[in-house]
């Protein structure tokens, strides 16, 4: 009996050894600000917290049903092996598009509140920006008050990659404080200065319809009319596209380097306690800072600002020559053909962009670390024990980009520091056209059809982008001429329905 019991125990131990890892591997999702508040709370007690959920909508299995519901309902359809009649008029195309994107929609919705209700979400735990949101925003929301009950229970959910308190959630000014920076204040006088990097909340630096209403009243005239144009004069839209953009982006920087301007003078920061670029006189300058020589005194000051998260000491580094690309494959081994180049204040990229990718397989792993002799691995991203970034798929080319400070607010920023997606091998130029060859002085610009949103690609949000614009919706980017995909001669639902087929594997 001894020996049973014994056996028995010794189960129990092994099976322990597998548990406790993956519960320390989902206590990982709980910002260290938020797990101090937790640790605070009983069950029941709630708290306001940032809960990023990972889903997709548009994909083929959504975009089937609502075809084979469109079919149903007008005995129409564009593939001719389905038991319906073939589409043939403008007026049928026009009649089942309708019928397809209103079903659609209800597709998204179904699934928006499965996924909600799978980790036990409603909208009425919904708080913060995200108030007033319905299922009609097709959107699931980020922002709720929960309990620290169901905090935990949503660790244990894939889709759930980190939890964190919403801006307006105040940790104490002593809880801002890292321990490391508190043991070296600890030994300072007050007048005595360190180098700190200081974590924000989330800062609106520029309101969107404020940026918009200035640049409206800067040209003239508003994307609205751009459209009406394009009806009648589509190199005009497009130049006053160039014009409104360009203005934005100007009026943008201006805002921006403001806010910094303004923000520094609230924190009693004095321009020569910024380390790094900084440059207040210039008002196309638009970017803050993070690290600054402060007092303690300062310092014990700031940590008691509402927009103030962390203090923590600063360890002063050469940007652009430490960060380097290390791959499971190569036993994370360091190597200087994998450095990245700073491309813009704190985001980094491998090579120049477009011309040097990264091939991966689906189970290849990728992280990023420091490295002042570009040998050895002082520190990790995300961190030394985390198992790195997978592609899940094979790719011929993988394009990494990595930012330093970033907050993980992005759904495809991986932890807060990488973001790596598939991309098309790049076009490699003749170096030297032959000599038999004419040139021409002639600007072709890359426009790929029915990229709306201008960023490069094809995808769900072009679409998104014409229902807004055909809603008189604001949307941060519009490019006009990209809008008629169809190519019919004028922008319509059909051309964003066009989009959603095209990403679906639907057209003929």
């Amino acid at each position: 009996m001894k020996k049973i019991i014994a056996l028995f125990l010794t189960i129990v131990l092994i099976c322990g050894m597998f548990i406790l890892p993956a519960s320390a591997v989902n206590a990982k999702k709980i910002t260290p600000e938020l797990q101090k508040k937790l640790d605070k709370m009983s069950d029941t007690d709630t708290i306001e917290v940032y809960v990023p959920i990972s889903y997709y909508l548009g994909n083929k299995e959504q975009t089937d049903e609502a075809a084979r519901r469109a079919e149903e309902e007008t005995g129409l359809t564009l593939d001719s092996s389905r038991p319906y009649k073939k589409v043939e008029t403008n007026e049928e195309r026009e009649r089942y598009d309708t019928a397809f994107y209103a079903a659609l929609q209800d597709v998204y919705k179904r699934f928006i509140l499965s996924v909600m209700d799978e980790m036990g979400l409603t909208f009425d735990d919904v708080c913060g920006a995200n108030e007033g949101y319905t299922i009609d925003d097709i959107k699931i929301p980020s922002n709720y008050r929960l309990t620290k009950e169901h905090i935990y229970r949503l660790t244990e959910f894939d889709r759930v990659y980190k939890i964190d308190l919403l801006n307006k959630e105040q940790i104490t000014p002593d809880e801002k404080i890292t321990p490391e920076l508190q043991a070296r204040l600890d030994t300072m006088s007050d007048d005595d200065t360190t180098e700190v990097w200081i974590e924000y909340w989330g800062l609106q630096t520029w309101n969107e319809s404020e940026l918009e209403r200035l640049t409206n009243e800067a040209v003239g005239f508003t994307m609205k009319d751009v459209h009406e144009v394009t009806k009648t004069d589509r190199v005009l839209a497009n130049d006053m596209v160039n014009i409104w953009r360009r203005m934005r982006n100007k009026i943008r920087q201006q805002l921006q380097h403001q806010f910094w301007v303004d923000f520094f003078k609230e924190l009693n920061i004095e321009d020569s306690e910024v380390i790094g670029e900084w440059h207040p006189e210039d008002e196309q300058w638009e970017y803050g800072s993070n690290r600054f020589v402060l007092s303690k005194k300062k310092i014990l000051a700031i940590a008691a600002h509402e927009k103030i998260r962390e203090i923590k000491p600063d360890e002063p580094i050469e940007y652009d020559d430490c960060y380097y690309l290390v791959f499971e494959k190569d036993n994370w081994d360091v190597e200087k053909g994998y450095r990245l180049t700073r491309l813009d204040y704190d985001y980094y990229g491998y090579g120049e962009i477009g011309t040097r990718d990264i091939t991966m397989s689906a189970d290849d792993r990728v992280k990023v670390v420091f490295s002042r002799d570009g040998k050895t691995a002082e520190r990790w991203y995300p961190s030394e024990e985390d198992e790195g970034y997978a592609p899940g798929y094979d790719s011929r080319s993988i394009r990494i980009f990595f930012y330093r400070s970033a907050n993980g607010t992005d759904p495809l920023c991986y932890k807060g520091f990488l973001l790596a997606y598939p991309c098309e091998p790049p076009i490699v130029e003749p170096t030297q056209l032959p000599t038999d060859t004419p040139t021409y002085s002639v600007i072709v610009p890359n426009v790929i059809p029915g990229d709306v949103d201008n960023d490069g690609d094809l995808t769900i949000l072009d679409a998104t982008a014409i229902q807004r614009m055909l809603a008189d919706l604001p949307s941060e980017s519009y490019a006009v001429w990209n809008a008629d995909y169809d190519d019919d001669g004028s922008v319509t639902i059909l051309d964003a329905t066009a989009i959603q087929r095209k990403l679906a594997d639907l057209t003929e």
